[in-house]
């Protein structure tokens, strides 16, 4: 696997969401590339849809496109879970 290939399916993806119609800028592909560094691979989803997507309708064009350009699913919602912290004062 070339070194650059996981940053070339990034830009791939910042590219199809914009072809697409969604307004993806080279500011929010940077930021989604940066969210991507940071995260397991499984994250990447959520890193692009945190970064890349800024309404609500454009979600079901991102799912489309990610499935697109990155195979896969759209994986489901992470649970969050609530702990129970002890407030010190």
């Amino acid at each position: 696997m070339d070194a650059d290939e996981p940053l070339a399916r990034l830009v791939a993806l910042g590219r199809a969401l914009r072809a697409a119609g969604l307004p993806v800028g080279t500011g929010r592909l940077l930021r989604f590339s940066r969210a991507a560094a940071l995260v397991p691979r499984r994250d990447i989803y959520w890193a692009g849809r945190a970064t890349l997507v800024s309404r609500p309708e454009h979600i079901e064009v991102y799912d489309r496109v990610f499935r697109e350009v990155m195979g896969g699913t759209a994986p489901a919602p992470p649970v969050l879970r609530v702990t129970r912290r002890t407030l010190q004062m």
